[in-house]
């Protein structure tokens, strides 16, 4: 949408949030940036799995928004400022790891369950 517009010197959004957690938990994130000549800001997040926010704003230049986010598989996020004037910030990133959910804990009894399963292959197909 704004890719044909220059870009302008300032900072890059500074992204402040957890790197790792669980999938499908909803987790903030807080983003804060200013612009050089002391425009308000848009923000505009891709979130890495193919989702985003849309363009969000406008905030005054320091000022700090929070915005939730979850995962249902491992992924990263790019976040991007662009300034009232439409230009453009260069883009922020963090890596975001969300492992998948584990739904069996390795205890005596997981571990039992899967000799079984080795010994009587059968059930393992019913």
């Amino acid at each position: 949408m704004f890719s044909n517009r220059k870009k302008f010197l300032g900072n890059k959004p500074t992204i402040t949030s957890p790197i790792s957690g669980k999938t499908v938990t909803e987790y903030d994130y807080t983003f804060i940036t200013t612009d050089p000549n002391g425009d308000q800001v848009y923000y505009y997040v891709d979130w890495g799995d193919e989702t985003n926010s849309g363009w969000l704003g406008t905030y005054d230049g320091g000022e700090d928004i929070t915005l939730t986010h979850k995962w249902d598989q491992k992924g990263t996020y790019t976040i991007k400022a662009k300034d009232t004037n439409n230009v453009e910030s260069e883009w922020a990133t963090l890596s975001v790891s969300m492992p998948r959910n584990r739904m069996i804990n390795n205890s005596i009894f997981t571990k039992f369950i899967e000799g079984f399963m080795d010994r009587f292959p059968l059930f393992a197909r019913l």
